[in-house]
C-alpha cells in the first residue's frame, strides 16, 4: 500500500473507505501506525462504519500527540439538498444522552 500510494498519487491526498472491514483486530493498530508514520504529510478522508476502530484511531492520535492535525467527525444525518451534517464533538454529554434515549448503548 505504501509504495503504491506514494508512486501513483501525485497529490498527497488519500481517500480510504472502510479499509479495516476485513482486517482482524491485531492488525488494526498496525494500519493506524502505518498511516500516521508513512503518510504524515498526506491529507486523508477515512470512512468507517466501525465505531470501535474510529475510537482506536482517535486514541492513537491523542496518544502520539498528533490529534491537532485531524478532524474527527461523524455524519449525523444526510440531507439531499445540503449534503451530510457532521458532528465534530461526537462524545459530548448531549450526544451520549441522545444515544441512550434512542436505545443505542454501544
Amino acid at each position: 500500500m505504501v509504495s503504491f500510494a506514494k508512486m501513483f498519487n501525485k497529490y498527497d491526498f488519500l481517500i480510504l473507505d472502510d479499509i479495516i472491514s476485513t482486517v482482524d483486530l491485531s492488525h488494526k493498530e498496525r494500519i493506524i501506525r502505518l498511516l500516521f508514520t508513512e503518510f504524515r504529510d498526506y491529507k486523508f478522508i477515512i470512512t468507517t462504519h466501525n465505531k470501535l476502530w474510529f475510537r482506536q484511531v482517535k486514541n492513537f492520535a491523542e496518544k502520539y500527540q498528533i490529534n491537532g492535525s485531524f478532524i474527527f467527525a461523524e455524519i449525523r444525518t444526510l440531507d439531499e439538498e445540503t449534503g451530510p451534517v457532521l458532528s465534530i464533538n461526537m462524545f459530548s454529554k448531549e450526544v451520549i444522552e441522545n444515544h441512550l434515549r434512542n436505545g443505542d448503548t454501544f
